[in-house]
């Protein structure tokens, strides 16, 4: 394997790092949040205004300053990923609300399962499904019951 090969790998493991390692800050400045104000539909809100303020400037960075083009095809499959993400951070916003950071994050780390499994539906053959990765997504499961069944 190449230095160009390996890098292009990890390249493919720090990114995903790198976003739960923010998802994790979010998490606690949620609940930190919560302590200021009760409104889930305004704490959603906030998110995303500061989502759209930001985003312009990580396109800008991700594209390295080149124009960032949709197909028209791609933006129907954007704007649904978008409802579904609205969903989950309301369904998010609800749990850090009343429950504990530390066991609603393990449980939004099942994420990788159902990833596995709408992956098989939606995407069928152009992904490969293997063993080790069906195994590794249910190991984190198993990790995520053992976290939360423990007081």
């Amino acid at each position: 394997m190449g230095g160009r090969d390996l890098r292009e790998k990890l390249k493919y493991i720090w990114i995903p790092l790198m976003s739960a390692l923010a998802f994790a800050l979010a998490h606690n400045l949620r609940k930190i949040g919560f302590g200021g104000m009760d409104s889930l539909l305004f704490g959603g809100f906030l998110q995303g205004a500061s989502a759209v303020l930001v985003g312009p400037f990580i396109l800008k960075l991700a594209t390295g300053g080149r124009a960032y083009v949709f197909n028209r095809k791609s933006i129907l499959f954007f704007l649904i990923a978008g409802l579904a993400m609205s969903f989950a951070l309301f369904s998010l916003l609800f749990a850090l609300r009343g429950g504990r950071v530390s066991l609603v994050g393990p449980i939004m780390a099942t994420g990788p399962l159902f990833a596995l499994i709408q992956t098989k539906f939606f995407l069928g053959g152009r992904e490969k499904l293997t063993p080790r990765i069906i195994g590794g997504a249910c190991l984190i499961v198993i990790g995520v019951v053992v976290v939360t069944s423990l007081k």
